[in-house]
């Protein structure tokens, strides 16, 4: 295979997102970085951490670190309704750590260059999201009539660590 065509062929590469809800705003993580998606948001709270530490969480004897991701996005913090779930993310992308969020969307397929770099310019609607949501967007995609921010799960506790 030629070079350009690798270039292309790695361009049209489908990504499969896992979609969610937080404050009314569609955002998603690649489903490879989620483990589980669980019903179980009873923490336990961890005094003098930081305020975007939720608690601790044991789920089938596996102790979790609890993040609001309202309050890491610069949001309210949440509110616990019967749509709240846990996002359980994978060993890989950071010691056993979740987040909370509103509501769980769907897995949507994704091209990669449906997904644009927020980056490389002024962009409004990332704008209106906020600079904590710029700093953790891998990028963003058109769905139907829905704006689809994409997360860097990675970012995730190296941007905690910047307000402790």
């Amino acid at each position: 295979m030629a070079k350009n065509q690798m270039v292309v062929a790695e361009k049209n590469r489908i990504k499969q997102v896992l979609t969610f809800h937080i404050a009314e705003r569609l955002f998603g993580i690649e489903i490879s970085a989620a483990r589980e998606v669980s019903p179980e948001v009873d923490y336990t709270p961890v005094f003098h951490a930081a305020n975007e530490v939720k608690g601790l969480v044991n789920i089938r004897g596996q102790i979790y670190l609890v993040l609001d991701l309202h309050k890491i996005l610069g949001y309210a913090p949440s509110k616990k309704t019967e749509d709240t779930r846990f996002i359980i993310l994978k060993e890989n992308i950071g010691e056993s750590f979740g987040v909370i969020i509103d509501k769980v969307g769907e897995v949507v397929e994704i091209s990669e260059k449906e997904i644009r770099n927020i980056h490389s310019g002024n962009d409004s609607a990332i704008e209106e999201l906020g600079s904590k949501v710029e700093a953790l967007t891998l990028g963003i995609s058109k769905l139907e009539n829905r704006l689809l921010v994409v997360l860097n799960p990675e970012k995730l506790l190296s941007e905690l660590n910047k307000t402790t």
